[in-house]
């Protein structure tokens, strides 16, 4: 195994990790948010399968330039969009944003891609959620240089949900990611159209991430070793301020955490509950109804928004609640990890006849059980934990740093077999939440082992209220002093993918790990 510790370091000090704090290029503080409306996002309506095809696209990720504030545009890094063959309202792009053009397609569609790396630095693009062969999934390994093309070409296999793509080059995700580059993938099928649940405008895709600008309206970028990029503004499917306009009736609410370090505890201001129909891995087996829910980075939720009862002028404000991260997790930066945020606001502006209910139950959910798993007895344990190496912070995962080509014995695993997998954040401090991602599968968690006293509980009673547990989950929030056990199908798809927290600074610090789906 190569010594990537000392690489790492020399990269994290070049590209200032170490300096710690989220620094403001240019000596600027907080701005105020552009006000006017806000380019819509709509879905299109006609989202029934039947109304989809194959798609073949071109997708080119290149420098751009957006009027986020007035004065100078920001630079930004930007996926854009063409249809080379398919129904062209199957790629939405978002007027005025980075973000890039939203992928429509149903299950069992056919999707090829020709990515365009038109970056100044080499990179590749992982479909977040989607399970599809080694090497279409966007392992660092098959990174292209600039001026090169790599080419996508698989099938939707995935149950109808809400999946999204973004850069997975080794080192450089969260700088990439930071600059823009991020777009989502819609997926409908036949099932979820059975539910005639709210579409068009009143399916609001709602993608929260946290930025800080600099007095030149640029982003500004210099995260901490141990939080990773904490910036002082919300934006909303790229947008500064998020409001809606809305009627008196119900919404679907397409919600994702594209920040790179930033967990929210989402719930409505009022002190409604909110519902949630659905996560990363499509529809509950019914709604849940939670006083708030904990969305992590890489996390997505399909929530339920019934207005019809509200009043023509009054408003729904999403907020993020405050919480304890606990351990280092909440850290010096303002607004720290764990604040009170707003995060998007609903004008209730006009009245409307609603006949939709919510549906009491959506079926067509497989729950795995213990008895299923080939491991019941002796789950893979996978141990978050933290070294000081030539005196500098580096996470590990399952004991390591990453290594491109390499697997530990743990970490080889049968194709196509349900197992249990446990993943252990409970080693002595420094301790902090970390939100692991697995690459193409998705998983239900079997478990939750919380900690049992001290500043651990204490925080874990400020979030654990906000779990959906039964659910189909691509990343978990591992909390300090927790233990969370996973039952997981494996790929049917033989090769070397990746697990990693999804705080995407500590992706790119080296806490991230293969494993291998054995042909």
């Amino acid at each position: 195994m190569q010594d990537r510790p000392l690489d790492r370091r020399e990269f994290l000090k070049r590209t200032g990790y170490l300096a710690g704090g989220v620094a403001a290029l240019g000596g600027a503080g907080a701005l105020a948010w552009r006000a006017g409306a806000q380019p819509p996002m709509v879905l299109p309506s006609q989202s029934k399968p039947g109304n989809f095809s194959d798609l073949h696209i071109r997708l080119v990720m290149a420098p751009a330039a957006v009027s986020l504030f007035p004065g100078t545009p920001t630079d930004v890094w930007q996926y854009t969009g063409t249809v080379i063959s398919g129904r062209s309202r199957q790629l939405e792009p978002i007027p005025g944003s980075y973000l890039g053009p939203t992928i429509h397609v149903a299950r069992g569609n056919r999707l090829r891609v020709r990515m365009e790396n038109a970056l100044p630095e080499a990179t590749i693009t992982h479909w977040h959620g989607l399970d599809v062969p080694e090497d279409q999934d966007g392992h660092p390994r098959f990174a292209v240089l600039p001026g090169e093309v790599y080419n996508y070409d698989f099938t939707v296999n995935e149950r109808a949900g809400l999946y999204w793509y973004h850069p997975h080059p080794d080192m450089r995700t969260a700088a990439q990611v930071v600059k823009g580059l991020a777009g989502l993938i819609r997926v409908t099928d036949e099932h979820e159209a059975k539910f005639d649940l709210p579409s068009g405008e009143y399916e609001i895709p709602l993608v929260i991430q946290d930025r800080t600008f600099d007095s030149n309206n640029q982003i500004a970028y210099a995260p901490g070793a141990l939080l990773g990029y904490l910036g002082n503004q919300v934006l909303v499917n790229g947008f500064p301020a998020l409001t809606k306009t809305c009627r008196t009736r119900c919404y679907r609410l397409r919600i994702i955490n594209g920040s790179n370090a930033r967990t929210y505890k989402l719930a409505w201001a009022d002190g409604t509950p909110i519902t949630v129909i659905g996560t990363e891995g499509g529809l509950l087996e019914a709604p849940v109804t939670r006083p708030y829910v904990m969305l992590t980075p890489g996390e997505r939720l399909d929530v339920w928004a019934d207005f019809s009862a509200k009043t023509v002028g009054s408003q729904m404000i999403l907020r993020s609640l405050a919480w304890t991260p606990g351990g280092v997790g909440g850290g010096g930066q303002a607004p720290v990890n764990g604040a009170a945020m707003t995060i998007a606001t609903f004008n209730i502006a006009a009245a409307a006849s609603e006949y939709r209910s919510l549906p009491p139950y959506f079926g067509d959910f497989e729950t795995l059980t213990l008895d299923q798993a080939t491991n019941a007895g002796a789950p893979r344990i996978f141990q978050i934990s933290y070294i000081l190496s030539g005196g500098q912070p580096v996470w590990l995962l399952n004991g390591a740093v990453f290594d491109m080509n390499t697997t530990l014995p743990n970490e080889n695993m049968p194709r196509n077999t349900v197992e249990v997998w446990e993943i252990r954040n409970t080693l002595a401090s420094p301790v902090m939440p970390h939100p692991i991602h697995f690459h193409g599968r998705h998983f239900q968690v079997l478990q939750r082992i919380g900690p049992t006293g001290g500043a651990n509980l204490t925080a874990y009673n400020t979030v654990n209220q906000g779990f959906i547990n039964a659910a189909w989950k691509d990343t978990v929030l591992v909390m300090p002093g927790e233990t969370v056990r996973l039952l997981v199908r494996t790929s049917d798809f033989p090769g070397l993918y990746v697990y990693h927290c999804h705080l995407l600074e500590h992706e790119d610090m080296g806490m991230m790990r293969n494993f291998r789906i054995l042909a």
